[in-house]
């Protein structure tokens, strides 16, 4: 469930705004006091996670009004099922209701409505959608044809009004607030929107030290550490009794002795020593994790804790503390300085997103470079893409570094004129005069190639020194994530301006797709961003790979035999086979979804994966089209023994690399 447009009505600044063709990720630049928390606050206020004051109303009006529009699938939907307010156990709630679903009922074999609510009985211990399906498929079905008709979507859209009046013979700063779907009041509405995440610019790290709710170590707690409390069961005792500690805390030894006993023998205590022992435990990998990032973004020596507390009597808790070793003790997180508090949140949305498996989290995040180094906030701009791979991520900004990865249309310009917020689609040009894009990241180089990622530009970084003799310290390698987004528009322009106007090249992934279309998207992204008749001229420094991506370079069955990743080259084609067998619906809505246009070409690259014939005959096609970051990661011992598989490797392991490398004169004085 993500958001594609909103519509906003007499809040704060914004007299009424609408926002189409949301997607992903969606970036809102602008001068301070133009708007911009006004659209994230209109967002929060949607959700029920913001108080309205007199203030939010837009100069005297008396109500403000907010529509948003969301694409949803039968997946969420889906989950609904179980809901108490939305699920199976609350439809058909009227007589008109089941009137619709009778024909269908009927066509499925359940006659009358007393069937219906025997059936609906007998599912009281189903526990997920996916057992439903499965055992109750005609439930399922009128289940969701329900919830489609309550929720009137259409076309996979779902349209929500949020109105809010204030009322006008009572109090001041007393309001009505409501929710319509069509012409219908909604009630209890909340529950079907994604989880929100919010990190404000105030950074209140009182809050999120001590977890309070809607912070995200608030959600990290309920989401990661209480879902394994709950089914963490691998403790063990081998004394078989509770030990000295038992009155103060479970310890590892005596948790058996306790799950052994029967469910009327526990006491009070009991119960909160396990709890304990099971929240205690799920919260040290968050805090490993975190600890992780902490250091790599800020410098090692540094531990956070978060500690997890569960009593009987009292809710759930947590207190987040940072460990310096220089100074040997701990700080409570909103007494250290602004600076490692935002490396803090970094880390935090790095460890969040790492142990996330859910889909159904919205993260708006204002400023999210607020007092990070220029370095950490360019790794803050790539953790906010690898959240939006699974998450929608807004936010707001005014950094360059946040937004070079993406794309011209994930981005809106915030305006204030004559006192109203505007929003606009914007153009390269204003991105770079109104963030003050720098040219300083291409000084001092003699040649740039612009790759799709920073583990390319290692892998391209360590094959050049291979087969060239150049100082790597006078090439740039831009990982810019996509040769479509800002930086490499941006780089582009400023390449035109330079003496390294011709001394380029573009590398990227194929992805499975059709390189016509991807130079094609090309074509028309260059001539749209950067001017028309450009991309005829630098067509031939493009090199779409073969392989759906660079890793796939990196499959020699001979080389890892050497480096040791895998034990013979049987070994290799049998873990490859085991890979694509048990991946197999995942590899094709992989190229499905990559071939979008060419329905059959997607059909013949998966009967080129999927066939009778040997896995050694089929393995170009599988490097072809499957995606390469998961076959790298088969091997374990390949991404840490890269460079010497790259020392092992000869011309062939990367001629069409080599090949493209070697027409441009810069690079074809200096083969080895």
């Amino acid at each position: 469930m993500e958001i594609r447009e909103i519509q906003i009505k007499n809040f704060r600044s914004v007299k009424e705004i609408s926002i189409n063709n949301i997607t992903k990720i969606m970036g809102f630049l602008g001068k301070n006091n133009s708007g911009k928390s006004a659209i994230l606050n209109a967002i929060r206020m949607f959700w029920g996670e913001l108080e309205l004051t007199e203030d939010d109303f837009h100069k005297k009006s008396d109500n403000i009004d907010l529509k948003i529009s969301f694409e949803v699938n039968d997946k969420y939907i889906n989950k609904l099922i179980l809901d108490s307010k939305w699920g199976i156990n609350k439809l058909p709630t009227t007589v008109e209701e089941y009137r619709k679903l009778k024909e269908t009922l009927e066509t499925e074999g359940i006659k009358n409505a007393r069937e219906y609510k025997e059936k609906i009985k007998a599912l009281s211990q189903i526990n997920s959608p996916k057992e439903l399906i499965e055992s109750n498929p005609i439930i399922h079905k009128v289940w969701l044809e329900w919830i489609k008709e309550k929720l009137q979507i259409k076309d996979k859209c779902l349209q929500i009004i949020c109105k809010v009046q204030k009322k006008t013979n009572d109090k001041k700063g007393s309001f009505d607030k409501s929710y319509l779907i069509g012409e219908n009041k909604i009630s209890d509405i909340e529950r079907i929107f994604p989880k929100l995440a919010f990190v404000d610019d105030d950074r209140n790290f009182t809050e999120e030290e001590n977890g309070k709710a809607k912070t995200i170590t608030s959600k990290i707690f309920d989401r990661y550490i209480m879902s394994n409390a709950q089914n963490n069961n691998d403790r063990g005792c081998e004394l078989g009794k509770a030990c000295k500690s038992y009155d103060e805390i479970a310890c590892t030894k005596c948790v058996k002795y306790l799950e052994e006993k029967k469910v009327n023998e526990l006491s009070l205590r009991d119960l909160e020593l396990l709890i304990k022992e099971r929240v205690n435990n799920s919260s040290i990998n968050i805090s490993d994790k975190i600890s992780s990032y902490f250091n790599t973004n800020y410098k090692d020596g540094y531990k956070v804790f978060i500690e997890a507390n569960a009593s009987i009597d009292k809710a759930f808790s947590v207190i987040t503390k940072i460990y310096d070793s220089n100074l040997n003790k701990e700080i409570e997180l909103s007494k250290v300085g602004a600076g490692v508090r935002s490396i803090y949140i970094l880390s935090l949305l790095q460890a969040y997103h790492e142990l996330n498996n859910e889909n159904d989290i919205l993260f708006i995040i204002e400023e999210p470079e607020i007092y990070l180094h220029p370095s950490l906030q360019k790794e803050m701009g790539k953790i906010l893409r690898q959240i939006s791979m699974r998450n929608q991520v807004v936010f707001s900004s005014h950094s360059p570094l946040i937004i070079k990865n993406c794309d011209m249309h994930e981005i809106r310009e915030v305006k204030l004129e004559s006192s109203e917020t505007s929003v606009n689609e914007t153009t390269l040009e204003h991105i770079i005069d109104e963030l003050g894009y720098s040219t300083s990241d291409i000084i001092n180089s003699e040649f740039v190639i612009i790759s799709e990622g920073k583990d390319d530009r290692l892998r391209l970084e360590k094959i050049i020194e291979k087969f060239y003799d150049v100082d790597m310290k006078k090439i740039l390698i831009l990982d810019s994530n996509g040769c479509d987004k800002i930086e490499t528009y941006a780089t582009l322009k400023f390449l035109q301006k330079t003496y390294l106007e011709d001394d380029f090249v573009i590398i990227r992934d194929s992805d499975t797709a059709e390189k016509s279309a991807l130079l094609e998207n090309l074509r028309n992204s260059f001539n749209e961003n950067i001017g028309k008749e450009y991309f005829e001229r630098i067509k031939n420094k493009i090199l779409i790979l073969d392989y759906s991506s660079l890793e796939n370079y990196f499959l020699n069955p001979e080389k890892l035999v050497c480096i040791h990743a895998v034990k013979s080259e049987d070994d290799f084609y049998e873990k490859i086979e085991k890979y694509i067998n048990t991946s197999e619906e995942q590899i094709k809505k992989y190229i499905e979804n990559h071939n979008k246009k060419f329905p059959e070409k997607a059909r013949f690259k998966i009967d080129s994966i999927y066939n009778e014939t040997s896995i050694k005959e089929r393995i170009e096609d599988i490097k072809k089209y499957v995606r390469g970051h998961e076959l790298f990661g088969i091997f374990n011992k390949l991404k840490s023994n890269i460079h010497q598989y790259i020392e092992l490797s000869d011309n062939n392991d990367f001629k069409e690399i080599l090949d493209h490398l070697n027409k441009v004169p810069y690079f074809q004085e200096k083969r080895r």
